[in-house]
């Protein structure tokens, strides 16, 4: 299955949408954050911009790494997994 033409789905928005508020946020060319959301956003854009995997396999590693951070989340609800406002 590949990327439809036209608006990206959600998932794919809410990443591209955090990286470029972490973009925002510094002037250094690598990407880094303490947060885990942001970093798996991180890795999911950089797996889109290299297309070292297919678009189905990326979506499927957004997916499940979601999963187990709200899974960390519900476990450990002092650890901050999200940002403050949710996307």
């Amino acid at each position: 299955m590949q990327r439809s033409r036209g608006n990206p789905p959600l998932w794919e928005q809410q990443v591209l949408r955090t990286v470029r508020g972490i973009r925002s946020r510094t002037d250094r060319r690598s990407l880094k954050s303490s947060n885990v959301y942001e970093c798996l956003c991180i890795f999911i854009a950089d797996h889109l911009k290299n297309r070292a995997l297919s678009y189905e396999s990326i979506r499927n590693h957004y997916r499940h790494l979601s999963l187990f951070a709200r899974w960390l989340e519900q476990g450990y609800p002092r650890l901050s997994i999200w940002p403050k406002a949710k996307l």
